[in-house]
């Protein structure tokens, strides 16, 4: 769950900007299910047109984070450590 990795997301070797884009994740979510409980109980458009354009708002912020990025900077922290785990597991496999 998205608040769950919120919380999660100071953890050494995240980038900051995880945080940020688990934060409009969220944000995009709970305006989804905004969107779609009041269309399902007969919101009118105007509602609706407005709560549409505010999850395609937030798509945007969502877009605009660089996962890529992020994975990278993940990446190049957790490599060397899972490596060299890895390494000492063969060793003490190899007794």
């Amino acid at each position: 769950d998205v608040a769950k990795a919120i919380s999660l997301a100071d953890a050494p070797g995240l980038p900051p900007d995880m945080k940020a884009f688990l934060v409009d994740l969220q944000t995009e979510g709970a305006d989804t299910s905004k969107l779609l409980n009041d269309a399902l109980n007969g919101a009118d458009n105007n509602t609706l047109t407005a709560e549409a354009n505010q999850v395609d708002a937030d798509g945007v912020k969502v877009d605009a984070h660089d996962i890529v990025k992020i994975n990278i900077a993940i990446l190049a922290f957790y490599t060397p450590l899972i490596d060299a785990y890895n390494a000492e597991v063969a060793k003490a496999n190899a007794m």
